[in-house]
């Protein structure tokens, strides 16, 4: 007990003296979020050529390879969407689609 405790008086002690590490460029941003599913994607494939999977999603305002968490699951940014200043989030099926809708929220956006 008393090593970790000296442990942590050490760790924040270089953190007040040397600065913490940078987060400055993570962010949380509101956007709209839709849903897509190979029923419809016509060419079966992401803009980094990868089959869409459960865990990415499309967006045009972000590079490929950023993740993101939207409601508490984090997702890759593997493919561009339809839709300026959006998410799309790539689901199982159009019926999960259809039940997830459109929907306004808040993302983190870890760059």
């Amino acid at each position: 007990f008393m090593m970790k405790k000296l442990y942590l008086i050490i760790l924040f002690t270089m953190i007040a003296l040397f600065g913490s590490y940078n987060t400055s460029s993570a962010e949380w941003i509101e956007v709209e979020l839709y849903a897509y599913t190979l029923d419809s994607s016509p060419s079966g494939l992401t803009a980094t050529g990868e089959v869409p999977y459960v865990g990415g999603v499309a967006a045009n305002f972000l590079p490929l390879g950023t993740r993101v968490m939207i409601n508490g699951n984090w997702y890759v940014v593997n493919d561009i969407c339809g839709v300026d200043g959006a998410i799309d989030i790539y689901m199982d099926s159009l019926a999960d689609c259809y039940a997830f809708g459109v929907q306004r929220g808040m993302v983190y956006v870890d760059r």
